[in-house]
């Protein structure tokens, strides 16, 4: 089985997540200040419902238009969580 595609996926969602993360860390903590790590609550947060969001609504029609690696894609690399 060619698993070039699971393992692109993980490595492009991994490099665009890490690169949101960062970013939005240190606007985060700019902005409300480095005593409390607020900005490490708010993304944890946000990509947890935005993971609840795109697996209800849409991760049958992204498997449609981008096979069934897309989930992986979002859920390991982008957002950030692992499996098991």
């Amino acid at each position: 089985m060619n698993r070039l595609p699971e393992i692109l996926g993980i490595a492009l969602g991994g490099a665009v997540g890490a690169v949101s993360r960062f970013s939005l860390t240190g606007l985060i903590a700019t902005r409300i200040g480095r005593g409390f790590p607020w900005a490490t609550l708010a993304i944890n947060i946000t990509g947890s419902l935005m993971l609840g969001f795109l697996f209800a609504f849409l991760h049958d029609r992204l498997a449609v238009y981008l096979g069934p690696s897309a989930g992986i894609c979002v859920a390991c690399a982008w957002m950030g969580f692992g499996w098991g």
